[in-house]
């Protein structure tokens, strides 16, 4: 059984601990709060990608590569492929493009087009297969190697335009 001033202590404070967590972690210097994760209108995924982002503190300085801001506290294997985008490794630019990051899309297409053009105009595909068939595969992991940076950094531009609000082309 509760004591009196205990009880009435929780009726002056009806806050739930998660929304006393809010009101310490989430607060700027001008008193506004950004919208909690909690109560975006996003996926389950996409919000525990989100809450793994705020946990180590995910920067991108360059735009490019996501990475924690304390080195010494690095997210684990399986919290990396949470924030893993499946997704965008199979269908690139057209998921930033459906996400609303249409900006990030076409620079994305723009780069994959200039890859394109630029393996294509620089091989001797007239003269030798084998130099062709070689020009190809190189081509190839260097489009699944930037499919994999684009996956990698997916949630974080999301975070990016949803929670911080930012307008970006890269």
């Amino acid at each position: 059984m509760q004591n009196p001033t205990e009880q009435s202590q929780e009726q002056a404070h009806p806050q739930t601990e998660q929304q006393a967590k809010i009101t310490q972690t989430d607060q700027n210097p001008n008193g506004e709060f950004p919208p909690h994760i909690a109560y975006l209108d996003v996926s389950l995924r996409v919000q525990k990608a989100f809450m793994l982002i705020e946990k180590y503190k995910m920067h991108s300085p360059e735009g490019i590569m996501m990475s924690p801001q304390d080195k010494n506290n690095a997210p684990t294997f399986s919290e990396k492929m949470a924030m893993f985008s499946w997704l965008t490794l199979f269908f690139t630019f057209w998921y930033y493009l459906f996400t609303g990051m249409w900006r990030k899309g076409l620079v994305i297409m723009g780069v994959g087009v200039f890859l394109a053009i630029a393996f294509e105009s620089f091989t001797p595909s007239k003269y030798m297969v084998e130099k062709y068939f070689i020009a190809t595969c190189i081509y190839a992991l260097i489009s699944i190697a930037f499919n994999i940076l684009w996956a990698k950094t997916a949630f974080y531009d999301r975070y990016r335009t949803i929670v911080k609000k930012e307008v970006f082309w890269w």
